[in-house]
């Protein structure tokens, strides 16, 4: 008969897939939006189009299911996840989409140093050349020789955008222990809203009919890709339900060539794979970790 285990595993990869698939399209319409809108308002909007999503748990577990008594974390948690959103926005728009996706996923290298400061963790070395693995295909994507000036810096702006998203993943570690997945998710969306406010209303632009299903997508996209993952990492085993998610990379990149004209380079595909192998080198990595 078939364990519990794995029974959970298959629901938590289908949670995993339908949340990272999601994200993938949220990406697309946020890149096709971001010609005519100005970045922070997509921000705003985006988080906005999410919140009706929770009106049924509203409805059904009432307005005190949210309330909290852990503010302060919430606001920190929210604050590292939408700056750190923000910057990922604003490379998405000026660099191919694969590109920008792919480095969001360089997160799980950021932490290794933050798990090592914040928890008093220590890795083997599997886990350093898993990291120097990840690494390398950075370099690959961004062609340091190659690329011009503008690129890389978009390029390292979605790398300090990973690590903010490192922060704030180390947030939801500590709040996970006494909060359930939707409060966290809710926080960071009314977070985001006002950590995006400023930005938006200094570049805002008009809104027309034809952007409101595209508006109305990113809303859907970041609900479910929040429900998604936040219910596949609760029921599954981490270390096989994280590198389920990288499924995003491969749907974001070919959309980015359906939708966009943007055929990666073979350095772009060969960094892709490098990030790849080094991220599920590190969630799967069993080696002993000590506290000091």
């Amino acid at each position: 008969m078939e364990s519990t285990a794995t029974k959970n595993d298959a629901l938590g990869a289908v949670y995993i897939l339908t949340g990272a698939v999601s994200s993938a399209f949220g990406a697309l319409a946020l890149k096709h939006l971001g010609d005519e809108l100005g970045w922070g308002q997509l921000v705003v909007l985006r988080h906005l189009c999410a919140l009706p999503f929770f009106l049924p748990l509203f409805w059904r577990l009432g307005p005190r299911y949210f309330a909290t008594k852990r503010p302060v974390s919430h606001l920190m948690r929210g604050a590292f996840g939408a700056f750190g959103f923000i910057l990922f926005l604003h490379a998405l728009i000026n660099i191919p989409v694969g590109d920008a996706v792919t480095l969001s996923y360089t997160t799980p290298f950021w932490s290794l140093g933050l798990a090592v400061i914040a928890f008093g963790e220590r890795f083997g070395p599997a886990r350093v050349l898993a990291t120097m693995v990840g690494f390398t295909g950075v370099v690959l994507i961004a062609r340091p020789g190659a690329s011009d000036i503008g690129d890389l810096g978009y390029v390292g702006i979605a790398l300090f955008s990973a690590f903010l998203t490192s922060l704030a993943m180390m947030m939801v570690k500590r709040l996970s222990a006494s909060e359930p997945p939707d409060r966290i998710a809710f926080w960071y969306l009314c977070t985001g809203v006002l950590c995006g406010l400023p930005f938006a209303l200094f570049d805002w632009q008009p809104i027309s009919l034809a952007h409101l299903p595209w508006i109305v997508a990113t809303g859907a996209c970041a609900a479910v890709s929040q429900w998604g993952l936040s219910r596949g990492y609760a029921i599954g085993t981490f270390s096989k339900m994280a590198p389920l998610a990288f499924a995003q990379v491969g749907v974001a990149t070919l959309g980015g060539v359906l939708m966009f004209a943007e055929v990666p380079r073979w350095t772009t595909l060969a960094g892709m794979m490098l990030i790849g192998i080094g991220a599920v080198w590190v969630v799967r990595d069993r080696s002993d970790r000590t506290r000091r």
